[in-house]
């Protein structure tokens, strides 16, 4: 019963909470409508939460026997939609994975020179993640902030060899070597030359 008011407060603070909203509305989070729907859920969830609870909590200290037969006969329903989830996200794991990829690389190659809300978020994804681009930091030679025109840069096949990166692509040593400009700095030369001051980590580990 503990669990279903935390998510029910949960649930409400996210349809309510200033701050959060300002943020979205500030960084004009794209999947507004799909947070909205998730709070809803969350409420939802955990209402029904609360009542499976308040079952078993009375047919306890009741010893009602419908309550806890109700109250057993819940749980197996949830065990086995948990279980369905589960068998269904591990199935299309490869689907789910093909779907990140596309969208972390669209906001690294095409966006993350002009929209700085997708810059912030890419970059700590990166921080966080100690990753450099989706599958490494040549992700970004071919992207409009590497070559700095949004007219020239490719996308794949073709993509140039040199180009900057951000500074949240930098591991340890890169920051030590390049406290100032580290990434912002490497396209002097073939990025592949500053491959060990980058992080090497993938950003999706589904």
């Amino acid at each position: 019963m503990l669990a279903g008011l935390t998510l029910l407060g949960l649930g409400i603070g996210l349809r309510v909470e200033p701050s959060l909203i300002q943020y979205l509305n500030q960084h004009e989070v794209s999947n507004y409508y799909a947070i909205e729907i998730a709070s809803y859920a969350i409420i939802v969830i955990g209402i029904c939460l609360t009542i499976v609870g308040f079952l078993g909590c009375c047919g306890a200290w009741f010893l009602n026997q419908a309550m806890l037969v109700l109250y057993f006969l819940i749980l197996m329903v949830v065990l086995g939609l948990e279980m369905t989830a589960a068998v269904m996200v591990n199935a299309n794991r490869d689907q789910y994975r093909k779907t990140v990829d596309k969208e972390l690389l669209t906001m690294i190659q095409k966006e993350y020179a002009q929209y700085p809300q997708k810059a912030a978020i890419v970059d700590e994804i990166q921080s966080s993640l100690q990753c450099c681009g989706v599958k490494s930091y040549s992700d970004w030679l071919a992207s409009t902030y590497s070559t700095n025109d949004p007219e020239s840069a490719e996308v794949g096949i073709g993509a140039l060899e040199v180009g900057r990166v951000p500074k949240s692509c930098c591991n340890e040593l890169g920051l030590m070597e390049y406290p100032s400009n580290c990434g912002v700095s490497f396209s002097q030369q073939p990025l592949i030359t500053y491959k060990r001051f980058l992080h090497e980590q993938v950003s999706v580990q589904l």
